[in-house]
Formats: structure tokens, C-alpha cells, sequence
């Protein structure tokens, strides 16, 4: 997987869906970032799926 937004790779790129695991993984990465946002008092409200950036790491 390429680059690119979270929105971009769910309606173009894979039409079935991310399997199981790509999800489990992106939730709790998106969950861990929030964590430490929110332990650093920082609150982030505007949480969508174009704000989310991917990479191949």
C-alpha cells in the first residue's frame, strides 16, 4: 500500500474493505495517538477519515 489518505484507500482503492487485521491494527494506532493526545490534554475534534494519513511503514 501506498500513501495517501485513510478515505481515499477505503472508497478507491480496495472495494471490498481492509480485511480484519489492516482494521485491528488501524484502530488501535488511531487509539494510541488519541491516548497520548488526550494524557497531553490536547483535545483533537476533527477525527475523519481524510485526516488520517498512511504510509508503507
Amino acid at each position: 500500500m501506498n500513501g495517501g489518505d485513510l478515505k481515499f484507500h477505503l472508497y478507491n482503492l480496495i472495494p471490498g474493505g481492509f480485511d480484519e487485521k489492516r482494521v485491528q491494527f488501524y484502530a488501535a494506532e488511531i487509539t494510541l495517538g488519541l491516548q497520548h493526545l488526550h494524557k497531553e490534554h490536547i483535545i483533537y475534534r476533527d477525527l475523519k477519515p481524510e485526516n488520517i494519513l498512511l504510509d508503507d511503514y
